[in-house]
């Protein structure tokens, strides 16, 4: 993913699921139905030791499914900020799934 310095990104928790669905007629129903079936709990952070951009994100709702961050205006091109999304669901034993997303920072 890149983007400008100043610019709002989207991050989605349930990516792969949005990615694989989210462009089918199927979509709606498939979101329904987890929607229905489970309770996720979601949250997100900045993971500072591997990205390059060394200071904070502030990401607008981190416990949102679909959450934004800014891109601080002093971010470099070429730089990369690094998030972690993780996703908990309500079933037993509660499963959790963590996803990297890369912001590469462009000028």
């Amino acid at each position: 993913m890149t983007a400008q310095g100043g610019q709002s990104t989207i991050a989605r928790a349930l990516k792969s699921i949005y990615d694989q669905f989210g462009n089918t007629p199927q979509w709606n129903t498939i979101r329904e139905r987890v929607s229905r079936k489970l309770i996720v709990v979601p949250s997100g952070w900045q993971d500072n030791a591997a990205g390059t951009y060394p200071g904070d994100v502030l990401v607008a709702d981190a416990n949102a499914t679909v959450t934004t961050f800014r891109v601080p205006r002093d971010a470099a091109p070429d730089q990369t900020i690094h998030l972690i999304l993780e996703a908990t669901d309500d079933g037993t034993p509660t499963l959790t799934r963590y996803q990297r997303v890369i912001v590469t920072v462009r000028p």
